[in-house]
């Protein structure tokens, strides 16, 4: 009978110690549960404002970069003639003004050859010599379908085209210059070959 009782304790310790041992455990891994739950949720709010923040930069340089164009101004006269324009293509490092069409102006830089003035709705056709000249059309030929254009002009602003054509035609050829669009801005880039026996056109539109 004593034997039983101590038995019968003896039991009763060990299975209070192995309840104990389990419950040790179920805190110990709920702690570590609550821990990598508070670790994710830290890493994940960490990651939104990193990204937020990124938005946000990009956003502020497209708001700033649309707030330069707006403010540009064009100067009115380059080397004594007037200007009518500024045309960027970045892809091919160009940055020039566009002079009104004049006697001896398309020496100075690419003049304004035909059709509506800048930045109108319609064609505005540009000529331009392909002189070994920073402010000319010597790169034009880099030109490719889908680069942007900047044509800036002191009525209407800043307007960015898309290149959606490129040709070499005949001098005669003059169907590039033709008014086709009647409701939306497009750009006519003209400039001669290397042997100057035909021309290079780049046809761009706003978008």
């Amino acid at each position: 009978m004593f034997l039983e009782i101590n038995m019968s304790k003896k039991r009763n310790r060990i299975i209070r110690i192995i309840i104990l041992m389990a419950i040790v455990f179920l805190i110990y891994e709920i702690i570590e549960i609550m821990s990598s739950e508070k670790e994710m949720i830290y890493d994940i709010n960490n990651n939104n404002i990193s990204t937020n923040n990124i938005i946000e930069n990009e956003a502020n340089i497209t708001v700033n970069n649309v707030a330069k164009r707006m403010n540009k101004k064009v100067v009115n006269e380059y080397m004594g003639y007037k200007v009518v324009a500024e045309l960027e293509i970045e892809t091919i490092n160009l940055d020039t003004y566009v002079l009104e069409n004049s006697e001896n102006a398309l020496n100075k830089a690419p003049i304004h050859f035909w059709g509506v003035n800048a930045n109108n709705i319609g064609n505005f056709c540009i000529a331009g010599h392909n002189f070994n000249k920073k402010n000319m059309f010597k790169n034009l030929y880099k030109v490719k379908i889908g680069d942007e254009i900047l044509l800036s002009d002191n009525k209407n602003g800043t307007i960015a085209y898309k290149v959606y054509s490129k040709d070499i035609v005949l001098p005669e050829e003059t169907e590039c210059l033709l008014q086709y669009e009647k409701d939306r801005r497009e750009i006519t880039l003209v400039t001669c070959t290397n042997d100057s026996a035909r021309r290079i056109i780049i046809k761009a539109r706003e978008f």
